[in-house]
């Protein structure tokens, strides 16, 4: 894209590489990630133009987009909808960096931010310091406060630790988003979560919830295969998105492994406010301090890539905000959600979202836990029947071809696995049907390369063709293949599958993955993203994780009977998953090296011990249960087994998932997973879940007039009272911007005033919506009981209103007047007169000036008392407006009420209706 014309010198700061690999190395640990972001493209794509393409467009080769894939974001930049401070250390808290923005809070330029203290720039500067003297921010985060220069303004501060210091970033927070009811409502989801009996109930579980959570337009659960492709698995839409991506598959080039990584390593949210909004330039006072070395891959702030921003465009879509679906230490995927308008997510809603989805990746990991742990099981009973038919062979080449024969053979150790053959010293020895003899080598040369670039690791390969041509006459029953190298290389163990021919609906045609400007030499990302379905000949299902494993199992067998070496325990002591053994009495056996990494313990210090001594005392029972079955000749429950060691004094690194099954000689076999990763997401959850007890206390302060647990303010919830589908029945009253109905909560079942302001209208009247929600806010805090109470306030789900909620109480003082014929009688009104500056006389000590007061706006209850009502939302903001009108208003409208009665209240009201007063004075006159 043009704007990936970098400056030399950052160029030369910013060394940055293609391969996945060096992400982890220090000089890469700066990059500014991006969720998908359209920086790499398809390996060898084709040279010619697209079809359909204009003549000057062509799609680039794999060097220009290896070369474009270098920048996955802009440094030096911040988005618009926060100010970005970056602090030389804690103790001095002086800023050194800060966004161009900053007028959007704090009223001056950067320039005159920098060099300050970041706590003075905040009414509640206590917070901040407080906050700045923890070791770690997460327990702080976030910091609720006013900025000194906008009072009408309620941010979150998010603090973290970055290589150049310490940043800070600065969100407004949102009215509109009642967090404390979306933490009800997003542990409520979690509790749903247990509910799903598989992997894509838990999907469809999880989107379902966060939709409703972040009433985000389109919501969907994007599932990467191990071959990078990306899957969505689960959708759900409003009714403003008509094109489904549910089924659809995504390039793995929609999803650069710089993504990829940086969502797996930190494991957060990242959100893109507005898409089509400019970004905002960084300035710094430290002259050795370049804005482009500032790193900013934990800031909520990044900058939105300008490929990325055009993609959403093409999706219809200006919101985006995702979290990291992760089970064993693995991206599964992400939770991603996005809007057709500019749409902020605060801090509180995100901490709430992302423990729903460590719940979800709780929950994931140990569904994924038992399908592993059954699978190991599995495997090992395989292995252990194969072992035993060789053992009974003469010579070894008797024993190698025992795999291939009886009920279980080596092919059932690999699911989909039909065929397989084991070439050594020049002999072939196969089951099924395979490819010739010199086919066979021919995939053997061809697949040396790769074992050499993974390690000497088996290979998968689901269409072998296009590696070997030679194989495309035998891709019916040879279509994939998983190639494991043996004795170093010298032997091979090829496992086949057959052809899978399916159909893959691709999000946009695969044939136009980029476009490159022939003229400029530019890069642009596609444009198209239509179901393009592609049907799909010549290839296998594809090899997975599980599949290298027990390839990995097997091959350990095979070598064993070409070196002569096969014992009853071979398989286990070479399984990449634990497994350990014990004898009649209970003494450990086998310790094989996958349990000593998982659990810290060697094998010279478990070999020949009591296995109980050698777990906690919790786990004994468990250990002892599943002895007593597998003794028995049955396949045990299994459990969770803690290893420690006393020797040391220490308990070791994990906790094992196990099975026991018989095995030879009265042996047990005890086959095991290490769950570390399981035992990570439980702590990343509850983590999250402390975060949000803080957030649920410090929504006391901010939010004092809540509605009630558990039921959040959203359109959806409301409905007209007394007729629900005629609003005119539910119309109480109405101004220039904005309409008032009674409405009821669907959930509570309590009647609430519902006050619609039209968005255009107040815009026009001069209040922006920006302005509307600071005002709603502020009212949302007051707490005086001469008040309405301000519950809550909601966006309309077309946009065009705000809707705020109060309090329905009473009737208004003008049906009062016309329930009792006209006018009231001089008693009343002093009654009335004394509650009504009394109200405004507590509203006037807090700042807050009416300015329209009328007969509409003062609420009667049973007992007499009135309270203010439909405070106008601009004022706060109209200085014209003064306390002593709203005296004079308020005695113009009860000496209305009065008629021509007169008396001491006429008197004393007429004199206030025509001079200025405060409500102090006007209730001493009263008196």
């Amino acid at each position: 894209h043009p704007r990936t014309s970098l400056p030399p010198a950052l160029l030369k700061r910013m060394p940055f590489k293609s391969e996945v690999a060096t992400l982890r190395a220090q000089g890469a640990a700066s990059l500014q990630h991006d969720f998908l972001v359209k920086d790499a493209y398809q390996r060898g794509a084709a040279k010619a133009p697209p079809p359909g393409a204009v003549a000057n467009h062509v799609t680039p080769t794999a060097a220009e987009s290896n070369e474009y894939s270098k920048y996955t974001n802009y440094p030096a930049q911040t988005a618009a909808h926060g100010v970005f401070f970056l602090m030389q250390d804690v103790k001095s808290q002086k800023i050194v960096a800060s966004s161009s923005n900053t007028s959007l809070f704090f009223g001056g330029s950067a320039e005159e931010v920098l060099g300050k203290k970041l706590s003075e720039l905040f009414v509640e500067s206590h917070r901040i310091d407080s906050a700045l003297k923890l070791t770690n921010f997460e327990a702080a985060n976030p910091i609720t406060v006013t900025p000194v220069g906008d009072s009408s303004a309620t941010v979150n501060v998010i603090l973290q630790r970055s290589p150049n210091g310490i940043t800070a970033d600065v969100e407004e927070l949102d009215p509109c988003e009642d967090f404390l009811a979306i933490n009800d409502a997003a542990r409520a989801a979690v509790g749903m979560l247990d509910t799903c009996g598989s992997v894509q109930e838990l999907c469809q579980q999880l989107t379902w919830d966060a939709f409703g959570i972040l009433g985000c337009d389109r919501m969907a659960v994007y599932h990467f295969h191990e071959d990078g492709v990306g899957e969505v698995l689960a959708e759900r839409r409003s009714k403003r998105v008509t094109n489904p991506f549910l089924g659809m598959s995504w390039f793995p080039t929609d999803f650069p492994p710089q993504t990829r990584h940086a969502f797996l390593t930190r494991a957060y949210a990242r959100m893109i406010v507005d898409a089509s909004e400019p970004a905002i330039d960084i300035v710094t006072a430290a002259p050795h301090l370049a804005p482009e070395d500032i790193c900013l891959k934990d800031s909520t702030l990044r900058a939105t890539h300008q490929c990325l921003a055009e993609q959403m465009a093409c999706w219809g879509h200006k919101a985006m905000i995702s979290f990291a679906l992760i089970a064993h230490g693995r991206l599964f995927g992400m939770l991603c959600g996005t809007h057709c308008s500019a749409k902020p997510v605060s801090f509180q809603t995100r901490l709430a979202v992302g423990a729903l989805v460590q719940g979800f990746n709780l929950r994931l990991s140990r569904m994924m836990d038992r399908q592993v742990l059954a699978g190991n099981e599995n495997l090992t009973k395989v292995l252990g029947l194969l072992s035993q038919r060789a053992l009974g062979k003469a010579d070894g080449a008797s024993k190698l071809q025992s795999l291939f024969e009886g009920t279980s053979t080596l092919c059932d150790c690999v699911q989909g696995v039909k065929s397989a053959a084991i070439l050594h010293e020049g002999k072939v020895t196969s089951f099924g049907e395979v490819p010739p003899a010199d086919v066979l080598s021919k995939v053997v040369e061809g697949v040396k390369k790769l074992w050499v670039a993974n390690g000497m690791q088996p290979v998968g390969i689901p269409q072998v063709s296009l590696t070997i041509p030679e194989m495309s006459a035998y891709t019916s029953k040879n279509a994939g293949v998983m190639a494991v190298p043996l004795l170093g290389g010298n032997s091979t163990l090829l496992l086949f599958r057959p052809e899978t021919q399916k159909t893959v609906v691709w999000a946009g045609d695969p044939s136009k993955i980029a476009i490159k400007d022939r003229a400029t030499g530019l890069v642009y990302p596609r444009k198209d993203y239509a179901e393009t379905p592609v049907k799909q000949f010549g290839r296998s299902t594809d090899w997975v994780r599980a599949d290298e494993v027990a390839a990995v199992s097997l091959a350990s067998l095979v070598v064993a009977i070409l070196q002569d070496k096969l014992g009853s325990k071979t398989a286990l002591e070479a399984a990449p998953f634990p497994v350990m053994t014990t004898d009649k009495g209970g003494n450990v056996t086998v310790w094989n090296e996958s349990v000593a990494q998982a659990t810290g313990v060697s094998a010279t210090e478990a070999v020949g011990k009591l296995l109980g001594t050698l777990v906690t005392p919790k786990s004994q029972e468990v250990l002892q249960n599943l002895l007593i079955q597998a003794n028995q000749g049955a396949l045990s429950a299994g459990g969770e087994v803690c290893v420690t060691q006393k020797e040391k004094g220490e308990e070791g690194k994990g906790v094992l998932s196990v099975k026991g099954m018989p095995w030879t000689d009265g042996d047990v076999a005890i086959v095991g997973l290490d769950i570390a990763g399981t035992y990570s997401a439980e702590a990343n959850f509850k983590r999250l879940s402390a975060q949000l007890g803080h957030v649920d206390r410090t929504g006391g302060f901010l939010r004092p007039n809540n509605m009630v647990v558990n039921v959040q303010a959203m359109e959806d919830n409301f409905e007209y009272f007394p007729d629900k589908s005629d609003s005119s029945s539910a119309f109480l009253r109405e101004d220039g911007v904005s309409k008032t109905y009674l409405m009821v909560h669907k959930k509570d079942g309590v009647l609430y005033a519902v006050r619609k302001i039209n968005v255009k209208k107040a815009d026009r009247a001069g209040l922006s919506l920006v302005a509307l929600k600071r005002a709603v806010f502020r009212l949302m805090r007051l707490t005086d009981s001469s008040l309405v109470r301000y519950r809550a306030c909601f966006s309309g789900s077309d946009g065009k209103n705000l809707c705020v909620v109060t309090n329905f109480e009473g009737i208004t003082l003008k049906q009062a007047v016309e329930d009792a014929g006209g006018t009231l009688s001089e008693e009343v009104v002093l009654e009335y007169a004394r509650s009504v500056f009394q109200a405004l006389d507590r509203l006037h000590s807090k700042g807050v000036v009416h300015g329209a007061l009328s007969s509409v706006r003062m609420v009667v209850l049973e007992d007499g008392e009135v309270k203010i009502a439909d405070i106008p939302l601009r004022c706060d903001t109209t200085p014209e407006v003064t306390a002593e009108e709203d005296v004079k208003a308020a005695a113009a409208v009860l000496l209305k009420a009065l008629g021509e009665k007169g008396g001491k209240a006429g008197t004393v009201l007429t004199s206030l209706a025509a001079s200025p007063s405060s409500a102090a004075q006007a209730l001493a006159q009263l008196a």
